[in-house]
């Protein structure tokens, strides 16, 4: 049995990763930056190439299952440290994207993260700290995204079920152990997975190793893996 320690609970609350899952909207555009006036829309009869800058506006609606209702929106410049060194590293080294329109319109699952930039804010004085969104895994589609939410976050429903029948079970003598209930629930997950990953043993293999209900059974090496993306 663990001995609960509040002290070491509270800090490792405070530390956790906070997860946001949910439907991706991308807008690049071309602009200028103008002092007194920030971002203006790039025109070619009015500004020089050169002035020319890339702005990326990411909103994630979270998923049902989250029960977050606020967007979740950050605008980068392309040649902003938030964008290249966390944004889009994570989109091209956790979710094997290559093409910035390709996120348009999936799902993922997503942390925001301190970027390194404080500013002061010139209304309340304060000291703010930028943040930037973190991409872990992305999904072709909603029902994939869920059944991967449901792998790593359990299903309520089914959790009450689970308990209900293992009372039954416990009650009676004459049962036997049951198939690891964990193991067959990722077995079932991992098509979705596959799929999610369009066959690239790389995209799943990283993706296998995000979500540790699933990787705590099976790697990309596992038989039933293999046999899947054959």
């Amino acid at each position: 049995m663990t001995t609960y320690d509040p002290y070491a609970a509270a800090v490792e609350d405070a530390e956790k990763p906070n997860f946001v899952w949910g439907q991706v909207q991308v807008t690049a555009r071309a602009i200028v930056l103008v002092k007194g006036q920030g971002k203006v829309p790039f025109d070619p009869q009015i500004h020089r190439d050169e002035d020319r800058v890339t702005s990326i506006e990411l909103i994630l609606n979270p998923m049902a299952e989250t029960r977050l209702t606020k967007l979740i929106t950050r605008e980068s410049l392309s040649n902003s440290r938030s964008w290249a060194a966390i944004t889009w590293a994570s989109l091209r080294d956790n979710c094997g994207m290559r093409n910035l329109r390709e996120l348009d319109g999936k799902f993922a699952k997503m942390e925001l993260v301190k970027s390194g930039r404080k500013w002061t804010d010139k209304k309340s004085g304060e000291e703010r700290e930028e943040t930037a969104m973190k991409f872990h895994a992305i999904f072709a589609d909603e029902a994939t995204a869920h059944a991967a939410w449901i792998a790593e976050n359990g299903d309520p429903v089914e959790a009450t079920n689970s308990t209900s029948d293992a009372m039954a079970i416990d009650m009676s003598p004459q049962s036997t152990p049951a198939e690891d209930p964990g193991r067959a629930t990722a077995l079932a997950f991992l098509p979705a997975l596959v799929a999610s990953a369009q066959k690239n043993r790389d995209a799943l293999k990283t993706l296998i190793a995000s979500m540790p209900p699933i990787s705590k059974y099976f790697t990309i090496d596992s038989p039933e893996v293999a046999a899947l993306l054959a």
